[in-house]
């Protein structure tokens, strides 16, 4: 029976980044790059994406939004759209999700803004997409499903607003 002695041990311990980033130096790099881009993502300006909108980061805008209701609330990065076998050329977007029950429903809203392309952070970033969605909870009937379920899709932030008020009301309503 072989035992390791501590020293064995502290050594290959001490040396596992080491060999993790000399590696795999790509998979390091796209980490951080991906980190970078989300921050940039969530301190995007509001303003430039919608020029009727006020001067804020894209993660207070999204955040005043939603509000303190939000059982849920995500910032990822992903492909734009998410097709299943993306070109390569696809942008990155980064995603702001949140849900929320409300009354009989639940609600879900996504943001998606189009930060990077090729492994470089776009000078002119883009709302990709916005929806809102409304589903009925565990256990509804038939009718109720098919009364609160919506699904809404803008690209201007501004109208955002104007959407979740209308989830809102499809959430409250009754079959």
């Amino acid at each position: 029976m072989v035992h390791a002695t501590p020293l064995v041990v502290s050594i290959v311990a001490c040396m596992a980044p080491w060999l993790l980033t000399e590696r795999r130096p790509h998979l390091v790099k796209a980490e951080v790059f991906e980190e970078t881009a989300l921050q940039y993502g969530n301190d995007l300006d509001v303003a430039r994406l919608d020029p009727m909108l006020p001067s804020e980061p894209l993660a207070n805008w999204f955040f005043s939004m939603v509000g303190p209701r939000v059982d849920y609330l995500q910032w990822t990065m992903e492909d734009c759209g998410t097709p299943k076998d993306p070109p390569p050329d696809t942008p990155w977007c980064v995603r702001g999700q949140a849900k929320w029950r409300q009354g009989r429903a639940v609600i879900v809203v996504t943001i998606d803004v189009a930060v990077a392309n090729m492994g470089s952070l776009l000078n002119e970033p883009g709302v990709f997409a916005v929806t809102v969605m409304t589903v009925a909870k565990a256990g509804a009937s038939d009718a109720e499903s098919d009364s609160i379920f919506g699904i809404s899709d803008i690209k201007r932030l501004g109208q955002w607003k104007e959407l979740l008020e209308n989830a809102a009301v499809r959430a409250r309503a009754t079959p």
